[in-house]
């Protein structure tokens, strides 16, 4: 049996079912996928490697709220949460590379380092647990003659991330040390006390790019709190943790590209927090989860499938800022080291857009509002890069940064980048039929297109638009590779009915109706007497790695 069901949210919003039956139903929908989201609870019940050595998604405890993602190392005695902000980035030059001048890559923000002053002897009756359904992760840490838990979340699509401590049975003794790295010695990183509660360090970059950001923490409802410095240098706060009174601390982060003020903005976020704020933090950081399970979701009697589907929504929704510029890379959204997998980039021949294609289908489009702007920030580069390549339009090389930052020259005779990219655009118009993002975001990457495949589809002696020169990775020699054809096909329908819909172009529609009646069949081979597609007409390989 499967089982897809949308959620009544969707169902009241488009006004089909919209009735207070609908509504009353999401209740026990709730309590039914909430059930089925306990199933994949991950439970680490070992101390976690440190996580600075890592260069990829960690294999560790994470959450995330979209701006601010958390990911968890550590054992018994001292646990360190590293900090993501999504739009967090370095630039390093290269001048021996052989493409010369510098690469944008994501950075990791800081970590906060919490210390237990009386742990258990013995390093056992502690583990960490990740609650998909809440996006938090929560600890059990063995004290001596008790245990204390601790909470964490990066609360949704805000720039705070808060922890709630409940010590059991005994009083905890805690330090807190909240610090920044500087793996490739590009940052200027300061450390301070604004009070004795309250924290602060700054991590600043300056190149032909500015990227600034500061983190501050502040602790709540403690006794024997007590900020100060470490010789100088590191910035500490000590305080305990009574039984029956939870102790709240709070991380406001501020900061991104031109940003001067980060520190100061980060400090006056915490001026109007207390206990009742931080509750309602909490209270609309689970509404916002709830609401977005609740689009869509999935019982098909298959744990490992089901693994993967819920999975893949978590990372996004943990990791993308719906308000943001820019979205995960190669490297995902948990940044702990500082020379992170493939610099992090956005890798644009199929890495870069596959993790949001099946957004649409899980109801949850609006993830991808940030990764249009990616695309639409690209569009003067790919200009630049089209012009040296003596063609119009756009070309989108294999890895491009943010912001519409480019360090690679060449697209290495890729043609289709651009147009894989401008697929989650099309879609997105074909399921929310959000007008001001057709005229905004798709219709003006598209119409870069259509000025590219103008000079680059061309008509052979069997009157038929060919594709060619274009590359599979670094071959190329290709003739009408069976996925960009795809890709082109796809372009021009879209094209012929969004121009119609928003009324422009009328000149151009002729033009390319002609291209999709006469364009290229898919490319095809027989093998053991069944037709199969192959990646180009001149290559015979049937799979992506060759056969």
């Amino acid at each position: 049996m499967i089982v897809l069901l949308v959620g009544a949210a969707l169902l009241a919003a488009t006004g089909v079912g919209a009735d207070s039956s609908a509504f009353a139903g999401m209740d026990d929908e709730w309590s039914d996928l909430s059930a089925r989201l306990e199933n994949y609870l991950a439970v680490y019940e070992a101390p976690i490697p440190s996580l600075l050595n890592v260069n990829t998604i960690p294999d560790a405890r994470i959450c995330g709220g979209g701006k601010l993602t958390l990911a968890l190392d550590g054992a018994n005695q001292e646990d360190n949460y590293h900090v993501t902000k999504s739009d967090f980035s370095t630039a390093v030059l290269y001048p021996q590379r052989l493409y010369p001048k510098f690469r944008v890559k994501p950075a990791p923000l800081c970590r906060l380092s919490l210390t237990l002053n009386n742990p258990a002897n013995e390093q056992k009756d502690f583990k960490h647990i990740q609650d998909m359904a809440a996006s938090e992760i929560r600890s059990e840490l063995a004290l001596a003659g008790g245990m204390l838990k601790v909470r964490s979340m990066a609360i949704a699509q805000k720039d705070m991330i808060v922890f709630v401590l409940d010590a059991v049975d005994t009083t905890a003794s805690l330090n807190l040390h909240l610090q920044a790295d500087n793996g490739d010695n590009n940052f200027f990183i300061m450390e301070g006390v604004h009070d004795d509660s309250t924290v602060w360090v700054r991590k600043e970059h300056a190149s032909f790019v500015t990227i600034n950001a500061a983190a501050v923490l502040k602790v709540f409802g403690a006794s024997q709190v007590q900020a100060n410095y470490d010789k100088g240098i590191k910035a500490n706060i000590s305080f305990k943790v009574s039984p029956g009174s939870p102790v709240y601390l709070v991380l406001s982060v501020n900061g991104g590209k031109d940003e001067f003020f980060h520190l100061e903005k980060a400090l006056s976020a915490l001026d109007h927090v207390d206990r009742n704020v931080i509750e309602r933090l909490i209270h609309g950081h689970a509404a916002w989860w709830q609401d977005y399970w609740l689009k869509s979701w999935i019982n098909i009697n298959d744990t490992d499938l089901e693994r993967f589907y819920y999975g893949a929504l978590y990372v996004l929704g943990c990791s993308i800022d719906k308000g943001g510029r820019v979205v995960p890379g190669l490297a995902g959204g948990w940044i702990t080291n500082p020379n992170p997998l493939w610099n992090g980039t956005y890798t644009m021949n199929y890495n870069g857009e596959a993790p949001f294609w099946g957004l649409f289908s899980a109801n949850r489009g609006d993830l991808i509002l940030p990764y249009a702007k990616v695309c639409v920030d690209y569009i003067p580069t790919g200009r630049r890069l089209a012009k040296e390549l003596n063609t119009r339009g756009i070309v989108m090389p294999v890895m491009i940064g943010p912001w519409g930052l480019n360090d690679n020259p060449d697209a290495l005779g890729q043609k289709s980048n651009a147009s894989m990219a401008a697929l989650s655009l099309i879609w997105h118009y074909e399921f929310s039929r959000d007008t001001t993002f057709l005229k905004e975001c798709t219709y003006p990457f598209l119409r870069e297109l259509m000025d590219f495949w103008e000079d680059n589809l061309e008509l052979d002696d069997t009157d038929r638009y060919v594709i060619k020169g274009a590359a599979r990775e670094r071959d190329r020699g290709d003739l009408n590779p069976g996925p960009t054809l795809g890709y082109v096909r796809k372009l021009l329908k879209a094209a012929i009915a969004f121009s119609d819909e928003l009324g422009v172009d009328r000149d151009r529609r002729g033009l390319w109706s002609d291209y999709l009646t006469r364009l290229s069949d898919y490319p095809v081979a027989v093998f053991d007497g069944n037709p199969c597609f192959i990646e180009a007409e001149n290559r015979m390989e049937v799979s992506t790695y060759g056969s």
